[in-house]
């Protein structure tokens, strides 16, 4: 026997349910609308182009809509089965690559978005120019430096282990801050993209195996980059 046919306002507050159940159950696609709602003020505080604006917009729904179609993939497997079975794993990596096929690609749109405004130029250009200029060892200065202050931070915070869990990540923070290196140091843009997945992916494991929370895991990776430039334009 069919079910009473909803009415049209019926179907759009199904429709916004599931996206708020889907933002609370899920990590990363509250970590994508978090990236989303800043990359659409940037793009409002640099007045970019009507068209960039739209292919912003385009990329971020693509992004989005995976990452709910992954979550369906994910709870209509486990609503078939509770046993392991090699299939419904593959049907799981297929759905989250597809995320990750995505979001590389908003980052890489993004990229070419931004990076070109005549703002950021401004910006960047110079302390790209000063740093390239540095000499090799303030890298491994940095390094050192960053090692200390997350052993610092996590004895002020409490934690006795300073290799595993605690406030902020410390492998987040060097993973990141390599990526910052990268992205300053190296005229391979794709390089610079394969270092920035990989702190990505550092900070992802360290939560998906119970050491650290989200909160430390951001921490670590905003302590890695801002440390890194700090550094190198006080050495500079």
């Amino acid at each position: 026997m069919e079910g009473k046919k909803k009415s049209l306002v019926e179907s759009f507050n199904s429709a916004i349910k599931g996206i708020i159940s889907a933002l609370k159950s899920e990590r990363n696609l509250r970590i994508h609308f978090t990236a989303a709602t800043l990359v659409l003020l940037a793009s409002l505080l640099l007045k970019i182009s009507k068209i960039e604006f739209l292919i912003l917009l385009i990329v971020i729904t693509i992004v989005i809509v995976s990452e709910l179609f992954n979550t369906v993939t994910e709870r209509v497997i486990d609503l078939i089965t509770d046993r392991f079975h090699p299939l419904a794993k593959l049907a799981k990596d297929i759905s989250a690559g597809a995320v990750l096929i995505s979001s590389i690609s908003s980052v890489i749109i993004g990229y070419i978005i931004f990076f070109k405004h005549p703002f950021l130029l401004e910006i960047r250009d110079p302390v790209i120019l000063r740093i390239k200029r540095m000499p090799h060892y303030i890298t491994f200065s940095i390094i050192i430096f960053l090692a200390f202050f997350v052993i610092f931070l996590k004895g002020i915070t409490g934690k006795e282990k300073f290799i595993s869990g605690g406030f902020p990540s410390g492998h987040t923070a060097f993973a990141f801050s390599v990526a910052t290196l990268t992205f300053f140091t190296s005229k391979n843009f794709l390089l610079f993209i394969l270092t920035l997945i990989l702190a990505v992916m550092v900070g992802e494991s360290r939560i998906r195996l119970g050491i650290h929370s989200l909160s430390e895991v951001i921490a670590g990776a905003i302590f890695g980059i801002l440390i890194t430039t700090l550094l190198f334009q006080i050495f500079g």
